[in-house]
């Protein structure tokens, strides 16, 4: 069973389309745009995802939505902005009857968390603004809920909000009106806990726990935000946010994969949760490229994991590949190869047979694409082309 689902920003990036046909996920966080994929996906390539929407706003606008007398008034705007955005474009449904975009969410990353916070001991700006966010996120969903539309609370900076008594203290009000909560969960250099390594991941059942015992099970989790982020580690390293593929200090396939295998098979304990969203699979370049989760790594090896989720979680596959992180393939930068088990021309020849696999996987995709578009454009001629008139 697979719960990986995709981030993503840039709809634009190469391979992507193969990537949702291939691994269909069950969630997918899409900034706002590109309607015409969103149909593809309500019509053949991953049409039963539960699809956020993520409207863009930089920090000072969303502080400043969060700092004005009236929170209420700038999350019902908000809510009219997305209500009114292109010609109906939270209103379009796919070829299944379902809206394109399942669920919205409102500002993402704030405010910082109790968790931060030296002891925990919360300054009054954030009492102030963790206020305003509970209001504003209710108006948001309320404004939504009267033209048909859904949303998703929180979204906070991974690491900020940790325990059941940061949400339920400081958000009640929102926690009484909504269903869907995100989360966001990156660690570094691994996902699972173990020595050296700092990780959020699964904060989100710790506060469930709590939030489950005062409110039952009326929420639903996706984490819309998952994956090796190094700034988590090092928030003060002038490299900034990074992530797997940072070429200075990058992780290798192998054990990313080893991260995200001990991932999914967490979250498929919690049946309230729907998925994780991977930052980034379409990604915007730019400092985001070492998120990237298609295309190549460092070396210009292919980046496997997009197959290694179809294969191992999708179709649930024995073959030894699933349990060995397909022999390891190097994410490295700076010096070094990453080979998994196995030494010398045997590791050698293993990461050799897993790129031409991969190659041969895309080539796949993109044929079976090329078939489905043909059958589609053969359809519409047909339709509307008049039949030939009876002879004289």
């Amino acid at each position: 069973m697979n719960k990986l689902g995709f981030y993503v920003e840039k709809s634009t990036v190469e391979f992507l389309r193969e990537a949702l046909s291939q691994v269909k996920p069950p969630t997918i966080l899409w900034h706002v745009g590109d309607r015409g994929l969103l149909q593809e996906i309500r019509s053949h390539r991953a049409p039963n995802a539960f699809i956020i929407g993520r409207w863009p706003l930089d920090l000072g606008e969303q502080e400043a939505m969060l700092d004005s007398p009236d929170p209420d008034a700038r999350g019902r705007e908000l809510a009219d902005r997305i209500i009114g955005y292109d010609f109906g474009y939270a209103f379009e449904k796919g070829a299944n009857d379902r809206l394109l975009i399942d669920a919205w969410m409102s500002l993402n990353e704030v405010p910082r968390g109790p968790a931060s916070f030296p002891s925990e001991q919360v300054d009054e700006l954030f009492k102030r603004r963790a206020s305003a966010f509970d209001r504003f996120q209710v108006a948001f969903r309320k404004r939504l809920q009267e033209k048909g539309l859904e949303a998703v609370a929180f979204n906070f900076a991974a690491g900020n909000f940790i325990k059941p008594e940061h949400y339920l203290q400081w958000f009640p009000l929102t926690l009484a009106a909504y269903t869907y909560l995100g989360f966001h969960e990156y660690g570094w250099p691994t996902l699972e806990p173990q020595p050296g390594t700092s990780t959020a991941a699964l904060f989100y059942r710790t506060c469930m726990e709590g939030i489950r015992q005062k409110h039952g099970a009326r929420h639903q989790v996706i984490i819309t935000e998952a994956g090796l982020a190094r700034g988590y580690k090092h928030p003060h390293d002038p490299a900034g946010d990074v992530g797997w593929l940072y070429e200075k200090d990058a992780i290798p396939q192998a054990q990313y994969w080893k991260s995200l295998k001990w991932y999914n098979a967490e979250l498929c304990k919690d049946d309230y949760v729907k998925g994780a969203c991977l930052f980034e699979v379409g990604h915007a370049g730019g400092r985001w490229e070492s998120f990237r989760h298609l295309g190549k790594d460092n070396q210009s090896n292919a980046i496997q994991i997009i197959n290694w989720i179809e294969k191992c979680l999708v179709k649930e596959s024995k073959d030894p590949e699933c349990d060995g992180g397909g022999g390891g393939g190097g994410g490295g930068g700076g010096g070094g190869g990453g080979g998994g088990g196995g030494g010398g021309d045997t590791s050698d020849l293993r990461e050799r047979v897993a790129a031409v696999k991969a190659l041969l996987t895309t080539a796949d995709g993109q044929a079976r694409a090329v078939i489905e578009d043909s059958g589609q454009a053969q359809r519409i001629l047909t339709e509307f082309t008049p039949d030939p008139a009876p002879a004289a």
